[in-house]
């Protein structure tokens, strides 16, 4: 099983799974049972589908894959609209698709595959508490029913977080910006209980915050350089994008030209040891850092 919470399948189990699904699907009568028949099959072909994705070089070609995927995932949630483990996926494929291919270049579209994903996150967390799918609670209301979560949450609230986050932090209109406590309080929630999931993801997560905000809105360079050195300690050497964000956003917000040159010059030099479930994600890091290196003149 890997980080993202697949399990893996060689190539003859998933042959097996597909002609099992072949030869049973005509014999069975109902749409229900014809509908669960489908997704059972179809899920190991899936869990590898993504387990691919992540470990594969080709930024290209994993974009292309990735988007048929997706669309055969909401295909699947068409047949079975609560399955946690399918709302999972599309959680974290549509938060991955964004952040990988869309967000620098497509930031508008960024935002509607954000949100999606956003939404997926909170169907999953409807199962503790309905008004999770409440467009309209306010910082107290919301807080309110966190307690209603369970540990098993923990990867929904972590990647419905980010996306959610992610989107604000492309918009900046009031609206959204009105939603950062909200946002802010769930991946505090993760914090809390994890702070080196997915990677050291939360530390990470308020090493940006803190560098991205002004004083005036609770920015600190003090607590982002407690934040992001705990997490380079942890997973800075293969979790490269990590690495991205700390050039990104501490090194410019404290005018650091020679850090941020040189976390970029290190994203570059990444050792070939990585894990699998993170070659796409560095090899993408490492696309983002050569543009942003471009600007750096800009920068400082």
């Amino acid at each position: 099983m890997s980080n993202w919470g697949y399990i893996n399948l060689d190539g003859k189990q998933r042959i097996v799974f597909t002609l099992l699904l072949c030869v049973l699907f005509p014999l069975i009568n109902g749409c229900s049972l014809r509908s669960s028949l489908t997704v059972w099959a179809t899920r190991p072909l899936i869990d590898g589908a993504f387990l691919s994705l992540m470990s594969e070089p080709d930024p290209d070609l994993a974009k292309t894959a990735m988007e048929a995927d997706l669309k055969i995932l909401e295909g699947l949630l068409e047949l079975r609209p609560d399955d946690s483990d399918l709302l999972m996926k599309a959680l974290q494929g549509y938060t991955g698709y964004a952040l990988l291919f869309l967000e620098d270049e497509h930031p508008k579209r960024a935002v509607k595959i954000y949100q999606r994903a956003r939404n997926f996150g909170f169907r999953i967390l409807a199962a503790r508490d309905e008004r999770f799918l409440s467009q309209d609670l306010n910082y107290r209301q919301f807080k309110s029913i966190l307690p209603s979560l369970r540990e098993n949450d923990l990867p929904a609230v972590y990647w419905t977080s980010n996306a959610w986050f992610a989107s604000i932090n492309i918009q900046k209109t009031p609206s959204s910006m009105a939603n950062i406590p909200i946002a802010k309080e769930m991946m505090q929630w993760v914090l809390d209980r994890d702070p080196h999931f997915f990677y050291s993801g939360p530390l990470w997560f308020f090493g940006a915050y803190y560098a991205s905000l002004p004083p005036m809105l609770g920015g600190s360079a003090v607590k982002s350089k407690e934040y992001f050195e705990s997490a380079l300690e942890k997973d800075g050497q293969h979790f490269i994008y990590g690495k991205y964000l700390y050039a990104k956003y501490f090194a410019t917000q404290t005018l650091n030209r020679d850090l941020f040159l040189e976390t970029l010059e290190d994203i570059l030099n990444l050792p070939e040891n990585e894990p699998d479930d993170l070659i796409l994600i560095n090899r993408v890091t490492q696309q983002k850092s050569v543009k942003l290196m471009e600007h750096v003149d800009e920068l400082f």
